[in-house]
């Protein structure tokens, strides 16, 4: 999947006279685009996914998403924190 630095920059358009900074639709709606970002954003990358006060008791969960990865984020019964890819 080799998109090219002028593909992506084509996307863009920037006028910075008349003030127009524009994505273009194909940004949001290219499938490889898509793959591109989730592979080097949310994929190859440490991200956050919960802060602990959103698990806050003993026994909580809570539940996100990591690139196309369901997680399942648990504080067990010692207080600590685990969390999984939601493979069920």
């Amino acid at each position: 999947m080799n998109l090219g630095l002028d593909y992506i920059d084509s996307l863009v358009e920037e006028d910075e006279n008349e003030g127009i900074y524009r994505c273009k639709r194909e940004m949001f709606t290219d499938p490889r685009l898509f793959d591109l970002e989730m592979k080097h954003i949310f994929e190859g990358n440490w991200i956050y996914l919960a802060h602990e006060s959103q698990i806050p008791e003993k026994n909580d969960y809570y539940t996100t998403q990591m690139g196309r990865q369901p997680i399942f984020i648990t504080r067990n019964k010692d207080g600590e924190l685990n969390a999984f890819i939601n493979a069920c």
